[in-house]
C-alpha cells in the first residue's frame, strides 16, 4: 500500500487513540509520504482482526522438525496444530498454507509409535523405557488435540492414562 495514513478511533467517543502519518503528507521535504522518503525510512502497516495471519508463517516453518523423531518435538507439533485449529475455528478463518488436520494426524502417528508396553511414551524411537518427564508434556498436547476435535485413538489413550495414573502424573476423574 502506498500513500496512506492510519487512524485508530474509539467508536463510542470519537477519540483518536493512535495515528500514523505526517501532517504534511503531500510534502516529501517535510516527512510526508513516508514510503517515498527512503532517507527517512518508512512504515509498514498490516491490519487484521486476529493474529492468525502472523502465526501461519512461523507455523509453516516447523515443517523441518519432522526430521526429529523425538517425543517432545512430536508433542510440540501436535500442540501447534491443535492450537491453530482451535483459533481458526474460533475466528472463522481458513489457514491456507498450514493443514492443521494433516499436521495433527502426522504428529499423533509419531506419538503413537513411541508408546511402550507400560502405556507411557519413550523420548526417542528405540528407547525401551517410557520417559516420565516428557510423557506428561505429551499428555497436554493430546488433551489439546482432543479439544481441537482431532481424532485421538482410544488404543493410545487407555494405556496412556493408566500409565499416568500409576505414577501419579494424572488424577482419576471424580465420580
Amino acid at each position: 500500500m502506498r500513500h496512506a495514513a492510519a487512524l485508530v478511533v474509539e467508536n463510542a467517543t470519537g477519540d483518536v487513540l493512535a495515528y500514523v502519518g505526517s501532517p504534511k503528507y503531500f510534502s516529501s521535504q517535510q516527512t510526508g509520504q513516508n514510503d517515498d522518503a527512503s532517507e527517512i525510512g518508512g512504515v509498514d502497516i498490516s491490519l487484521s482482526n486476529t493474529l492468525l495471519a502472523d502465526i501461519k508463517a512461523p507455523a509453516k516453518q516447523t515443517d523441518w522438525l519432522e526430521a526429529l523423531p523425538n517425543l517432545s518435538t512430536a508433542a510440540s507439533q501436535l500442540s501447534v496444530a491443535a492450537s491453530l485449529q482451535i483459533l481458526s475455528q474460533q475466528y472463522g478463518q481458513v489457514l491456507e498454507d498450514f493443514d492443521t488436520q494433516a499436521n495433527g494426524a502426522q504428529s499423533l502417528q509419531r506419538i503413537k509409535t513411541l508408546q511402550r508396553p507400560d502405556g507411557g511414551l519413550a523420548s526417542w524411537p528405540g528407547s525401551e523405557q517410557s520417559d516420565p518427564f516428557v510423557t506428561p508434556y505429551a499428555a497436554r498436547a493430546l488433551a489439546q488435540a482432543r479439544a481441537a476435535g482431532f481424532s485421538v485413538d482410544g488404543a493410545l489413550m487407555s494405556p496412556f492414562q493408566k500409565y499416568l495414573y500409576k505414577y501419579g502424573l494424572f488424577s482419576a476423574p471424580a465420580r
